[in-house]
């Protein structure tokens, strides 16, 4: 059957809050949708609603042929052929790892053991693990048995809430790997929701920024990072420059200078992001020709170092630092004088934004 994911229209109130606000989002059959926003942005009310921990006030909720949920209608969250992973797995503390996998396969089921053993070894763990108890493995072990757990039932939809977030960093990058790969080889359909901004651009096929209730953007990661709708969308998947312009000719004339565009806009007052990578810092001298600053501050960070740049001579204008992330090797240091160039276009957001 079919594992196409289409919400339409879907709300949902509790009080005066509004958490979901006319969700409109269809994920095709065996893609990965990251769903992203601040806390209160209606991320978990989404995905207990596809879950079948609640019920819309209208929409409808659709999981292949089948209606999920109606105002009037409910298919029980049993029944709707969707496995969870939640932060913590939830595995139950008193059964084996073998248990805890097979606890969602009937007893009478043919091959049983040999199936939770293959189900282990998928999730790349070995099969000495079977006999021990969750708390005698690690945590990103524990999120991988959980996820074993959830693909004993066959689901035709995954949903994965915050499953990476209590792993430690490394730990974290390799088992999302590990999990991406296993449910694209399986085909199956996969919301995941985070707070972490670069692991949905990662994971996901298609990304789902949220606020208020509802979806600012949707789409391929890709082009929400480089062609996000509005600053907002911007900020939130990733470090961004924002900066007010005037459009001319195909240049947006800035307090840094004149940064050619990625769209012909009509000559008219703009609003253009540049992310990080885009800047360029070299040596530079006061007077030099382009946009010369001075290092009022460098963080170091191991790997990224945020620098904080004060424009001096023609571009100092008053307005805010500049601050961005550079790599950690860099050699910059404060009070060095540095001139600014862009690599690329900068994005103009849609008028009104």
């Amino acid at each position: 059957m079919s594992g196409v994911l289409h919400l339409h229209m879907v709300s949902k109130r509790y009080g005066r809050v509004q958490a979901l606000d006319a969700v409109t989002l269809r994920v095709e059959a065996g893609s990965r949708l990251a769903i992203v926003g601040p806390s209160g942005s209606g991320k978990t009310t989404l995905l207990r609603m596809v879950a079948g921990f609640d019920t819309p006030d209208s929409g409808t909720v659709q999981l292949g042929e089948t209606c999920l949920a109606t105002p009037v209608s409910f298919v029980p969250a049993h029944l709707r052929d969707i496995g969870i992973v939640s932060q913590d797995g939830a595995l139950f503390p008193h059964l084996s790892i073998a248990q805890n996998i097979g606890f969602g396969l009937p007893k009478d089921t043919p091959g049983r053991d040999k199936e939770i053993a293959q189900l282990l070894e998928m999730v790349g763990l070995e099969q000495h693990m079977l006999a021990r108890k969750p708390d005698e493995i690690s945590g990103g072990q524990q999120q991988r048995v959980a996820l074993a757990r959830a693909l004993a039932r066959r689901p035709r939809l995954m949903l994965l809430d915050e499953p990476f977030s209590a792993l430690d960093t490394g730990l974290r990058a390799s088992t999302r790997r590990a999990v991406a790969d296993l449910l694209s080889a399986r085909g199956i359909t996969t919301v995941l929701v985070t707070h972490d901004q670069g692991e949905a651009l990662s994971f996901a096929d298609q990304v789902a920024v949220m606020r208020d209730g509802r979806i600012l953007q949707a789409g391929d990661p890709r082009d929400l990072y480089l062609r996000p709708d509005s600053p907002f969308v911007a900020a939130f998947l990733g470090d961004a420059m924002i900066l007010e312009a005037t459009i001319r000719d195909g240049q947006a004339q800035t307090r840094l200078g004149s940064i050619a565009t990625a769209t012909a806009t009509a000559q008219r007052p703009a609003t253009i992001v540049l992310r990080p990578e885009q800047i360029v810092l070299q040596p530079g001298q006061e007077g030099g020709e382009g946009c010369v600053a001075r290092i009022a501050a460098v963080e170091f960070g191991g790997a990224g170092s945020l620098v904080t740049l004060e424009l001096v001579g023609p571009f100092a204008d008053g307005g805010p630092a500049v601050v961005l992330h550079r790599n950690g090797l860099a050699d910059l240091r404060v009070g060095d004088i540095v001139s600014l160039s862009v690599v690329g276009a900068a994005h103009v957001f849609p008028a009104g934004d």
